[in-house]
């Protein structure tokens, strides 16, 4: 199959995972996010999806890159991939939804160890899918901070 078809599939699944992790967030957003006392190192809303977006493109730029690769890991970089982005839609489900910064905690945790572990597991098939993947791993990093922090300093 084309690459760029591939590619753009692939940015196209990324997105949808987003599109609907924040279609569940709205309402928390409104009524519940605002309440919760957050690190001095929160960025405005108005940053997230900015930022997602970046992110979602390059995931699925890699992936895209990926599928149209051959190697000897390229179906664990798959399943690697799906567990992540699998990861990456609970989250918003475990912290917004269900409004469990907790939860949330336990999740974003996993989601950096798949995150870098599809990194690190892809850079033998392409170097360019897995350094798509460092400004994820940084991003997950500091809403993992961000989690925690909210954790910390918020009851219940």
């Amino acid at each position: 199959m084309n690459t760029v078809l591939l590619v753009l599939g692939s940015v196209l699944l990324c997105f949808a995972v987003g599109f609907v992790g924040a279609r569940l967030q709205v309402r928390s957003l409104a009524e519940w996010y605002p309440t919760l006392r957050k690190s001095p190192l929160t960025p405005p809303n108005r940053v997230f999806p900015l930022a997602w977006g970046v992110l979602y493109a390059c995931m699925g730029i890699s992936l895209g890159l990926l599928l149209a690769a051959q190697g000897p890991q390229r179906l664990l970089c798959i399943s690697i991939f799906a567990v992540q982005l699998m990861l990456n839609g609970l989250w918003s489900i475990a912290f917004f939804y269900y409004r469990s910064p907790r939860a949330g905690l336990v999740v974003v945790a996993a989601l950096w160890c798949a995150i870098v572990w599809f990194a690190v597991a892809v850079f033998p098939i392409s170097q360019v899918a897995s350094f798509l993947f460092v400004p994820y791993i940084v991003w997950v990093a500091f809403a993992a901070y961000l989690n925690l922090y909210i954790v910390q300093h918020n009851k219940g």
